[in-house]
C-alpha cells in the first residue's frame, strides 16, 4: 500500500505541474507587446508563443538581466514563433540582441535574429556561462536563424561556449559574419544537427569559417552543410583590409579551454568554397574525426595541421588553388589516416600530401589529380590508383567496370567497382 501511495502521489505531482504550466502570448494585440515583458510573466515550463511579424528595440532582447526562467527536465520553458521563420528580432544595427547565460532547459522554435551592429558585441546569439553545469545547459534550438553580424572586427552569428548539453537542429546562418556556428571556449556535449551555414561576407577580422570547433569536447556536427564561399574575394578581409579566405570547417586547439576530445563530423559538407578552405585546423587539435563528409570544389583543400585527427569514408574533390594549401589532403604530421574515401580533380597539386614519411592511406581512390601521392606518402596497398595500376575514374567508372560510382556527390552507386570495397566492407567514398 505504502509503495502505491508513493506512485500515486508522484503521479498527481506531474498532473499538478502540467496543469500549473500556461501559455501565454506576444504580439501587437496581445497581453504582452515586448519580449521582456512576457519573459517577465512566465514560470518554469511555460510556453511563450510569439506570433508573426518583426519586433524592435531595447524591450526585445535577451540579455544577462532578461532572460526567460528555467524550466526542468521534465518540462523545458518553451519560446516559439507562432510560424516557423515568421518572427524576426531585428538589431537595427546597434542591439546585442541575444544571450542565455546560467539558464537551463530552454527550448527555442522558428524564430530569426539579425542585423547586429553593436559596438562591443561578438555574436548574435549567445549560450554562455560558467563551464559545465553552472553555467548555461539543456539549451535546444529548432529551426532558429541568424544574419547579418558586426560588419567588421568579430560578427559571430551562432556561439556556445562554456555551456554543456545544447542541441542545435536545422538552424541556419548567413550574411555577414566572422564564425556563423561556433563551438569553443570549454563548451561540451553539444550537437549541430542538420545546420547551415552560407558565408557571404566578412571584413577587418582574421579567421572566417562557417563551422568552428575551438577548445571544446564531446561535440557532434551531423548532416551540417556549409555552402557557397564563392563572392568576390573584395567581400572576405582580414585585420589588414586584404583577402582573408573563408573556411568551411575550422577547428583549433588554443590551449585556453578543453583539450578537443571526442569530436565528430559525421555526414557534412562543404560545397562551393571557391574563395576558400574547404577544412582547416591550428595549433594541433586532436581527436577529431571526419566521417562520410563530402568536401566539393574548393580553392583550398583539406589540411588539419595537427595529430590525431581522421578521415574515413570522406570526398574530396574539384580544388583549384595553386598553393601549399592546395591539396586534396595536407596531412602534415603524418599520423592522420585517409581511409575509404575519394580524392578527385586536385588541379595542380597532390591528392594527398605529407611533409614526413606517410602510410596511413590506404582503400581510397584517386583519380584526375595533378599528382595523386607526394613522395612522402604511400598509396597504400588496397587504393585504386595509377601507382597500383588499378586506377577507376569514379565519376564514369573507366577504366573499370563501366559503372559511375560518383553518379550522385553523397552516394555510391551499387555495382560500381568502389561499391563494398572498403576496409569495413562498405563502399569507399561518402
Amino acid at each position: 500500500m505504502k509503495l502505491k501511495s508513493i506512485a500515486l502521489i508522484v503521479v498527481i505531482i506531474a498532473v499538478a505541474s502540467n496543469i500549473l504550466a500556461k501559455t501565454i502570448y506576444l504580439g501587437p494585440q496581445e497581453t504582452y507587446t515586448t519580449l521582456q515583458a512576457a519573459m517577465a510573466a512566465m514560470s518554469g515550463g511555460d510556453m511563450l508563443i510569439i506570433r508573426d511579424g518583426t519586433y524592435r528595440g531595447s524591450m526585445n532582447i535577451i540579455d544577462e538581466y532578461h532572460q526567460p526562467p528555467s524550466g526542468s527536465p521534465e518540462k523545458y520553458t518553451i519560446i516559439k514563433a507562432e510560424h516557423a521563420g515568421q518572427v524576426f528580432f531585428d538589431g537595427e544595427n546597434r542591439l546585442n540582441m541575444f544571450r542565455i547565460r546560467n539558464r537551463s532547459y530552454l527550448q527555442f522554435e522558428g524564430i530569426r535574429w539579425g542585423n547586429q551592429n553593436f559596438e562591443g558585441a561578438v555574436s548574435i546569439i549567445v549560450i554562455d556561462g560558467p563551464a559545465g553545469l553552472s553555467g548555461a545547459h539543456h539549451i535546444k534550438m529548432f529551426r532558429c536563424g541568424g544574419f547579418n553580424g558586426r560588419a567588421g572586427k568579430g560578427g559571430d552569428v551562432f556561439f556556445l561556449g562554456r555551456c554543456a548539453y545544447v542541441l542545435l537542429e536545422e538552424c541556419y546562418a548567413y550574411g555577414n559574419g566572422r564564425y556563423y556556428f561556433y563551438v569553443g571556449k570549454e563548451a561540451e556535449k553539444i550537437v549541430l544537427r542538420c545546420c547551415v551555414a552560407r558565408p557571404d561576407c566578412h571584413f577587418l577580422y582574421d579567421g572566417h569559417s562557417a563551422f568552428t570547433i575551438y577548445d571544446a569536447k564531446e561535440v557532434e556536427l551531423q548532416n551540417c552543410i556549409a555552402i557557397d564561399a564563392d563572392n568576390d574575394q573584395i567581400y572576405y578581409t582580414n585585420a589588414d583590409g586584404n583577402p582573408n579566405q573563408p573556411r568551411g570547417y575550422f577547428i583549433r586547439d588554443t590551449g585556453q579551454g578543453y583539450g578537443m576530445t571526442d569530436v565528430y563530423i559525421r555526414g557534412s559538407i562543404a560545397l562551393n568554397f571557391e574563395k576558400g578552405f574547404l577544412m582547416y585546423g591550428s595549433n594541433s587539435p586532436g581527436d577529431v574525426h571526419f566521417e562520410n563528409c563530402l568536401f566539393w570544389k574548393g580553392y583550398e583543400g583539406i589540411r588539419p595541421r595537427g595529430d590525431n585527427v581522421s578521415f574515413n569514408h570522406c570526398v574530396v574533390g574539384n580544388v583549384s588553388g595553386t598553393t601549399s594549401s592546395a591539396q586534396g589532403f595536407y596531412m602534415e604530421t603524418g599520423d592522420e589516416p585517409v581511409t575509404n574515401s575519394i580524392v578527385y580533380g586536385i588541379q595542380h597539386n597532390y591528392g594527398i600530401m605529407s611533409n614526413s614519411n606517410y602510410r596511413l592511406s590506404d582503400y581510397n581512390c584517386l583519380y584526375h589529380n595533378h599528382q595523386n601521392f607526394h613522395t612522402n606518402c604511400t598509396p597504400g596497398a588496397h587504393s585504386f590508383c595509377v601507382e597500383n595500376s588499378n586506377a577507376i575514374d569514379p565519376l564514369d567508372g573507366s577504366p573499370g567496370n563501366g559503372v559511375p560510382a560518383l553518379k550522385y556527390l553523397v552516394r555510391i552507386e551499387d555495382s560500381s567497382d568502389l561499391d563494398g570495397a572498403a576496409s569495413d566492407g562498405g563502399d569507399i567514398g561518402a
